[in-house]
Parts: structure tokens; sequence; C-alpha cells
């Protein structure tokens, strides 16, 4: 191993020593992003927004912050990372939004930020489970004795992620079809949005004359 990948995977190692506290608080404060989906604040669906707080919660409250193995997993670094890139596309699209200031680029990154994002997030999260899980010990259908009401829970879990992140990755596709279009550049959301500046500039002129 190369000492630059080696000394990746320690800084990842160690990521949760500093950030630990922070990710807490504001993970936790995530449950307002539920609350105003359900009421209606933002154009997110309450449904979608609650599994991903809710698995958000679980992963740092249950997993996190309560292994060492998985504090300490280099996947908790890629799990932050996934989770605050995700946050840059997102929490701009919804200050314009509260402004009524639509821009063009953040509407593309609350659209297309979730692409690899949300893949790298969701493998993280399993990663940690995982590594919170008994390794040493027989699977629980052939010893139950290693394993906790919480590791069966967990490991019953795992296999869900499969079919949840298909169904919401295909919900998120069909969202980013429907605001920006089939292309890359999002040349939908781009028109949209140049009709909408027009508007704005036409508005004024209208009151005037």
């Amino acid at each position: 191993m190369s000492p630059i990948v080696a000394e990746l995977l320690s800084r990842a190692s160690t990521l949760h020593d500093h950030i630990a506290p922070l990710v807490v608080v504001t993970q936790s404060l995530a449950v307002f992003e539920f609350i105003h989906a359900a009421l209606g604040l933002v154009k997110s669906n309450p449904f979608i927004t609650a599994i991903q707080v809710l698995s958000r919660l679980i992963v740092v409250w249950l997993v996190s912050e309560k292994y060492e193995s998985a504090a300490h997993s280099p996947y908790y670094a890629t799990l932050i990372l996934a989770w605050s890139l995700s946050e840059v596309g997102r929490y701009p699209f919804y200050v314009n939004q509260l402004l009524n200031s639509p821009s063009f680029m953040a509407l593309w990154a609350r659209y297309s930020f979730f692409v690899i994002l949300y893949p790298l997030g969701v493998f993280s999260e399993l990663q940690l489970i995982f590594a919170s899980l008994p390794h040493n010990a027989p699977w629980p259908w052939v010893d139950m004795s290693a394993w906790s009401l919480r590791d069966l829970f967990f490991l019953a879990v795992i296999p869900l992620y499969g079919p949840g992140l298909i169904m919401l990755y295909s919900r998120l596709l069909a969202s980013r079809r429907k605001v920006l279009g089939n292309d890359f550049i999002g040349s939908k959301g781009r028109e949209e949005m140049r009709k909408i500046h027009e508007a704005k500039l036409r508005s004024p002129r209208q009151r005037q004359n």
C-alpha cells in the first residue's frame, strides 16, 4: 500500500474523533426537514424525506455512536462526505425557493448531485452497519448466543437496503427527468429557468406601462 493511500485511510478512520458531536447535532436537527416537507414549506416528498432522515438517525445513534468498529471505519468518512455534499446541493435550492430567487445552478445541483452521492451514502451506511455486527461468532441461525436483538434487527435490515435503494433512486431519477429533462446538462430546466427570468424582467416594465 502506498504511503498516500495509507495516510488517507488513517485520516478517514479517525474522522469520527474530530467531528462526531457536530454530526450528532446536525443530523438530529434533520427531523425538521421532515416537518418542513410535511407542512409544504419545501417541495420535497414527505415519505422519501422521512425514510432518509430516519435512516441517518439510526446510523448515527445506533451504529456509529455505539460501536468503535463503525466509528473508526474509513467508510465513516465516505458517509459524511456523501451526506455533506448532498446538503451543499440541496440547501441553496431551498433558500432560493424561500427567497423566490431561482437559480439554475442550484436547481441542477439539487437534482443531480444525488446520482453519485446517494449510492455512495447507502453503501457507506451498509458498511458501518456490517462493521457493528459480530464478526468472530457463528451466524445467528447456527448459534445465537453472541447476537443481541439489536444485531438481529440490523441483520434483517441489511437485505432491505437493496429494494429500498432501487425504489427511492428510481423516484429521484424520475423527479430529475421531470425537472431537468433527460440530458446531463438539464436542458429542460435551463429553458424553464430562462422563461422565469424573462417573466420577472417583463413584470416591472408592464407595471410601468
